[in-house]
Formats: C-alpha cells, structure tokens, sequence
C-alpha cells in the first residue's frame, strides 16, 4: 500500500490545524522523526519489497489552512501564494525533507514518493515547480522517488482565478486551459494527480503537441514502478505483506508499542500536587469533556484500533484511573471545549466540594472542531468557556484543599497562563493516542514517571497579535525558539520554551571532554563525554540535548543574514535507575555546525560557538563549552 504520510512539515505558527500531525518546530528533530518514520513504513522483514510506501507531506513551505489576515483577505492552501527567501529556505522549510528522502546509505530515509504542497512558492504552485522537485530528486539520487499532488484537483485549481485558485499559467496571461496545466505538472516532474485531469487530458495533451510522449511515458514509468517495489504484480504466496489481514491489528506488540509511546511523549510542565499518593481514602474527581472519552485522545486520520472495529478496547482517563483500583467520579464541566452550560459548570463545582472527593484532575484542551485540516485557529488559548470552567472548578479545589491536577490533550500550542499561575500540576499529553488514557494515569499516580520534553514552544496569548500566519518568514520575525531572542519575541516571553520537560526525580550533568574545542579542516571531528546521574529518590526518564549557540559578531563573511540564537543537533534519551549515572559520548564534526547563508549554501562558518549540554528545564542546568572554527 501507499501511505499519504508521513507529514513532516515544519511547526512554523502555533496556530495551524495540522500541527497534530507533525513533529516539532525544529528542522533537525523533524528530520530524524521523517527518517525514522519512513523506514519504519517502508522496511519490513522481507528486503525485496517495499512495507508500505512512504509519502512525505507536503513539499514544501506550507503551514497554512485557512486564514484571515489584517486587511481582510480570505487565505487558504488552495491559493497562498509563500514567498520566501532561498536562505529561509533551505534553513527551514528544507532540511527535514532532505532527511527523510537521502538515500538510507547516506544516512537517509529512503523515502518512495513526496506530495507536493497545494501552495505556490514565490509564485509558482508547488506541483508545477520544476526547482522544487529537480532538488527533492537530488536528494534521492539514483532512487526511484514518485510526485503526486494532493487530494481532490489541485493541477486545476492552481490555474483557476483568484480567490478560489492560483491564477497560475506559465505560457500567457491567465487563466489556462486544463491541457496547459497538465502541461506544466507534467513537464515539472509531477507522475500522480489525485484528481481527474491526467485521465481527462494527458492524452490531449499529447496529441496536440503540449506534452512529449517520453514524458507521458516517464510518468507512467515512475507510477508504475511504485507498484513494483510493493509487489502488487508478485505472486501472493511470495510476497508476505498481501498476507497481512485484521488479525494484525491491535495485537499485544502494537499495544504495548502504542502505550511506550504515549507514555515517553508525557510532559510534566508543572509538578503542584503530583504525583498523587496511590490507594488513598476518597475518590479521584475527573472533570472535562475529554474525561471520559476515549475520542478526544487520538488524532485525525484515526481508523481502525480494534481487532473487532471498535475504540472499547483501550479505556478513557476515567477508566484508566478506576483500572488502578482508585475510586473514581466524573462531571463533565463542559460538553465540548466550547459549550460549557452553566448547569454542568455548578455540577462539576458541586462534585469538588464532596466529602468522598480527595482529589480532582481537570481535562482541559482542544479538539477537531477547533483544529484539524483546512482549519487554523484564530488564537491560541484555551476556549473562553473552558477557561471560565477552569478557574471556577480550580478555585473550588483550592478553597477545599485538595490535590488539584491539569491534563492537556490538543495539537498545536496551548496558552494556558491561567492554568500555569494557579500552580497546578500539569500534564501535557497532547493527543495521546489509543493507549493514552493508561499512559496518562500512570503518570498522575506516579507509576510512570514523565521524561518527555516539548517539541515546540508555548508562546503567550498575544502571539496570536504579534504575528501575520501568511508571513512565512521564521528568522526575520523571531518565529520557533531558534530565532526566539529577548529583542525578538512574539508574544513576549513564552510560557515554556521548546525542549522543556520536569521529571519526579532529579538528574546532573558533568562535562569531562577539552575545552575550549578547536575544529580545524585538518581535525573536524572530536568527541564529546557526558555523564548523566540520577540524583534523585526514583528511576525516570531524562532526555540529554545539545545545541549549537553562534557568537554572531565573531563569524567570518560572508555571514548569515540571520544568525540563529541556538540550534539542536543531537538528542538522547536515557533511563536510570535512583542513584544510577550513564555516560553519553557525542561524536561532534564540523557539519553540525553548519549555518545556511543568503544564496541557500551551508556549511561551517569560521568563528566562535558554544557548546550547549542541557536539560530542558532551565539556564542554570546548563552546560556550556567554548569552540572555535578555524580555516573552514
């Protein structure tokens, strides 16, 4: 089969729809994401044919659903046109494709196909954009890579006039004939349309001299060859995977995976009362409408969970908590995260002062309604309902003196400083997945131990004023944590930055390498020990990372135009035990350090940089190494 994923694009603005699809702000995780993903879809356990065939979405510089900026015009990935520079480029919109789609021997994913954004790029639609897929063919070299466009008919939208379409003809003024489009996604490189127009007009187009027959036929050849390396023209016996039935589905392997991952994705943003003490007097009071729904938990895209069709074979919050042997209550507070009637607002209230509730966890967040495909958010906070809900249910816990604790569950960035300032614990547990309720549970008694960090950052309210979404501009309007300076901050300070994650134990860092470092042409490698101790009174997760901080003043030209404030380039994760230390040595080189200059080129750049080993949680944990590049 062909999957239509995995979607790697960049967490550019906290308010697009489809950030719950994706990985994180930050270019390099989103590479090692893409490429782990896709060779996770495409290698199985037979060599000779593909597992499924990745597709990366959606290429490229798309972040956008439906919008509407200041001066009033209506916006859609149907007909934005994103203009960027080539430096913004290749330093952000680029590099997490090029992981995913290298070859594997070149450290790569390997990808099989990429879909073109519905977007145009500096004028010219994604799907007929020769530059955009000659680089994406670069990358994959000798590797068969097919190109499709979106659902539904993105070849004639794209020549369709404004505001529903492009108004893109490359040959004379718009608009064009449905023959000149096909001409020019042909001609770029473009082998699938989702919709209709190869079928209605390849062949017209042929005969009338708009598309040579080695083109037609090369994409025919590249379509075709997909159903090859799947091996949909093998004989059934001697391919494994046209084997697989609905026995696959829900086995104890794929849950028990299901649950590690929701379990390691848990952020602890806050610890307040948590964990709470298991087996305690009185009743665990769960309050919100993602509570008692397993629905609110997984993402969109959802299909089959169960082996019998169903979603009852994973449990809600609710009953994940009960399945611990705790006593359980539920109020709903609010209906939806919109609808929160005042009667069920008094209830929930109502049900925190009992005598049989000890303590209260609060499920606040967003759902589909609010965020999903072809829908952005308008802000970034919580519902107003909600968050009224919210402080009359966490007053009413504070006057009683009980234990008080928040579960987020949404995609994109929540601004709570609401929930933040009250001091309550908190666990983000984004959309979690069928396994998340369990996940979920155990962390809020404790029985896990959160280790997660966030993949990108929570901005404050006025984000959503500081910034056009149409703007793609990341360096030069300060957007993700690496552009994000005090004299360059949407929104103001955030309330947690990318990276950030507590644990209920507590861990040290110690350095033991040379420093300060030298990297010369001659001597571009060096290693880089780390020691990692659990100080702490229990085992948990910690994940070590380190980024890259350029001294801008001290490079050489010719510089950046933007010189990031910091930048990932290598992540680990480790579990250890209370008392228990783990030694982590990276293999530094020179390309990591590589900055991406005007024209789009990259490489390293002589001058000064620090070394950054940190913890997520804050500047004082941190560890910095001078290192200088010199000759380069």
């Amino acid at each position: 089969m062909i999957a239509w994923g995995p979607t790697i694009n960049l967490v550019r603005d906290p308010r697009w729809g489809r950030i719950q699809e994706t990985a994180s702000e930050d270019p390099f995780l989103n590479g090692v994401f893409a490429r782990e993903i896709t060779r996770g879809l495409q290698e199985g356990e037979d060599s000779r044919f593909l597992l499924v065939a990745a597709c990366l979405k959606h290429f490229a510089v798309y972040s956008l659903e439906d919008y509407h900026t200041a001066n009033g015009t209506h916006v859609t990935r149907e007909n934005v046109n994103n203009v960027v520079s080539q430096f913004e480029a290749w330093d952000s919109y680029y590099p997490h494709f090029r992981a995913a789609v290298l070859p594997v021997a070149q450290g790569g994913g390997g990808a099989a196909g990429v879909m073109m954004a519905m977007n145009a790029v500096n004028g010219i639609p994604a799907l007929a954009s020769s530059e955009l897929i000659n680089t994406l063919k670069m990358w994959s070299g000798k590797n068969s890579l097919y190109i499709t466009t979106d659902g539904g008919n993105m070849i004639q939208w794209m020549c369709e006039m404004e505001p529903s379409g492009h108004s893109f003809c490359p040959y004379h003024s718009p608009p064009c004939t449905l023959e000149e489009c096909v001409e020019a996604s042909v001609v770029a490189g473009s082998d699938i349309a989702d919709g209709d127009e190869y079928k209605n007009a390849m062949a017209n187009a042929v005969i009338n001299g708009n598309i040579t027959l080695g083109d037609a036929q090369q994409r025919l050849f590249n379509t075709l060859l997909i159903r090859f390396r799947l091996g949909l023209f093998d004989p059934v016996d001697d391919q494994p995977y046209l084997k697989y039935g609905e026995n696959e589905i829900a086995t104890p392997s794929a849950r028990a995976d299901n649950a590690l991952a929701a379990r390691q994705a848990l952020v602890l943003l806050q610890h307040g009362d948590l964990p709470f003490a298991r087996g305690q007097a009185g009743a665990t009071l769960v309050v919100g409408f993602c509570g008692n729904s397993t629905g609110s938990l997984v993402s969109n895209y959802v299909n089959q969970f169960c082996a019998d069709g169903s979603s009852h074979c994973f449990p809600s919050l609710l009953e994940a908590i009960s399945s611990l042997g705790e006593e359980t209550l539920f109020s709903r507070g609010c209906e939806s995260p919109t609808t929160c009637p005042d009667a069920e607002v008094t209830a929930a209230v109502t049900a925190v002062g009992l005598s049989g509730t000890s303590r209260v966890v609060l499920c606040l967040g967003i759902s589909q309604s609010e965020e999903g495909e072809q829908k952005d958010r308008v802000n970034i906070t919580l519902p107003a309902q909600q968050s009224a809900m919210f402080s009359s249910v966490a007053a009413a816990a504070a006057g009683a003196g009980k234990p008080f604790a928040v579960v987020l569950v949404h995609g994109g960035a929540l601004a709570v400083p609401e929930v933040k300032t009250s001091g309550a614990g908190i666990v983000d547990a984004f959309y979690p997945g069928p396994e998340g309720g369990g996940a979920i549970a155990d962390a809020l008694f404790g029985i896990y131990n959160p280790g997660g960090k966030l993949p990108y950052t929570v901005y404050g309210a006025s984000y959503t004023q500081a910034l056009d979404m149409a703007d793609m501009r990341i360096a030069e309007t300060g957007r993700t944590y690496r552009y994000n300076s005090p004299t360059l901050a949407p929104g103001g300070e955030p309330l947690w930055r990318f990276g950030f994650g507590l644990s209920y134990t507590n861990f040290s860092l110690a350095y033991s390498g040379a420093s300060p470092l030298l990297l010369t042409p001659a001597e571009p490698t060096t290693v880089l020990p780390v020691h990692v101790t659990n100080t702490g009174g229990r085992e948990g997760d910690e994940v070590l990372q380190l980024y890259v901080s350029p001294n801008a003043a001290t490079l050489s030209p010719p510089a950046p135009p933007y010189v990031p404030v910091r930048f990932l380039i290598f992540f680990h994760r480790l579990r250890l035990q209370a008392g228990e230390g783990g030694d982590v040595s990276v293999s530094l080189n020179a390309q990591m350090l590589n900055l991406t200059l005007s024209d789009g080129t990259q490489g390293p750049i002589n001058g000064n940089y620090s070394l950054i080993f940190s913890r997520g949680i804050g500047v004082g944990e941190e560890i910095s190494i001078p290192l200088k590049l010199q000759g380069f």
